[in-house]
């Protein structure tokens, strides 16, 4: 046996001995993350099918990259698509390759846009690989152009749809929001960023700071309730009584409430937003005697409500009230036998 003194001589050899042995994988998470090793098998695996180059299919037809974005390459991956850039380097949450991997299964811009959405741990890889300076390293891939800098100033083209013609309606005679407003709201983990290029309507989420965000908080959002044209605050610890900061947000589109506290008592706040078009209520706390309140939002297009005590009945009545409007109430899942098949629909790049 040895000593106490011979002991203290081996500690240092052993722990050496560990590390080279493998034992000193976490202290792997303090070096840099590595592109190639860590976040490139994730795209090659989710989005190349959909971002690559132009190729023949099985049919012999030509496929084109969805949206013009490339992800087969690091020239691509900075230059972006036909909707602007994807990357912002050390900030994950001005990066659409980040923030759109995380926004809800139902959300119109989610990525992938089919198949399974990546999980935690795969998004958190692409995160950290932004934060910590979106480097490549030695992987080029396809190559593809060198993306300049983006210009402070530089605008991107704006693809003409309904929506974006909407946003353009009602940010007309809309003054921006101050730079020291959107700087507050930021300090408070919201994610700030306009839903246009160029157009003072805002979009407001809090990705992965939810459970920091209270009803405290969104009394902040009154500093820019004229600009707010899009807020998700799905997973926030709200209450019924902090909804009542969103009664002024007269631009409101999209909202998203789905795994909150909010019960039929603060849908009623909502019926002062004229123009909201999205709600999401999943695994809220209503019922089918709060549907009625709904059913004074005459202009919307899309109604969540899975995991709710809403009956089949209650979404009956309601859909003679919103014909419009599509209500999605039962969350579909893949049959248990055979091969399992994600029950995401396929989309069009948005």
């Amino acid at each position: 046996m040895m000593g106490r003194g011979s002991s203290r001589v081996q500690v240092p050899a052993l722990l050496a001995a560990l590390v080279c042995a493998g034992w000193g994988a976490g202290l792997s998470a303090q070096q840099p993350i590595s592109f190639e090793r860590a976040v490139w098998p994730i795209l090659e695996k989710a989005c190349i099918n959909c971002h690559r180059g132009a190729y023949e299919d099985e049919n012999g037809r030509t496929r084109k990259p969805k949206g013009d974005l490339r992800l087969d390459g690091s020239g691509w991956i900075q230059t972006g698509g036909k909707h602007g850039t994807i990357l912002v380097s050390g900030d994950p949450g001005k990066s659409p390759l980040y923030t759109r991997t995380v926004l809800p299964a139902e959300h119109d811009d989610v990525m992938p846009a089919k198949g399974d959405l990546l999980t935690q741990t795969q998004s958190g890889a692409i995160k950290r690989w932004i934060a910590e300076g979106a480097k490549f390293g030695d992987w080029v891939g396809e190559g593809g152009p060198v993306a300049p800098p983006p210009s402070a100033n530089a605008e991107m083209p704006v693809l003409a749809t309904a929506r974006t013609k909407l946003f353009e309606r009602l940010g007309q005679g809309v003054r921006p929001a101050s730079r020291q407003a959107i700087e507050r709201l930021r300090t408070t983990g919201a994610q700030v960023s306009p839903v246009l290029p160029g157009n003072p309507l805002l979009r407001i989420e809090f990705l992965a700071q939810e459970d920091q965000v209270t009803d405290r908080i969104l009394t902040a959002l009154a500093q820019v309730s004229a600009q707010v044209a899009q807020l998700n605050l799905g997973k926030c610890r709200i209450t019924d009584a902090g909804l009542a900061s969103l009664r002024r947000m007269s631009r409101l589109t999209r909202l998203d409430l789905h795994e909150t506290d909010v019960t039929g008592r603060g849908l009623r706040t909502l019926t002062a937003l004229g123009e909201l078009r999205y709600l999401n209520l999943h695994g809220t706390r209503i019922r089918d005697s709060d549907l009625p309140v709904l059913a004074k939002l005459d202009k919307l297009s899309a109604l969540y409500l899975w995991n709710t005590s809403v009956t089949d009945a209650g979404v009956a009545r309601l859909r003679t009230q919103l014909p419009d409007a599509k209500i999605h109430h039962r969350l579909l899942l893949p049959e248990a036998s055979g091969e399992p098949k994600s029950n995401r629909k396929k989309r069009k790049d948005p």
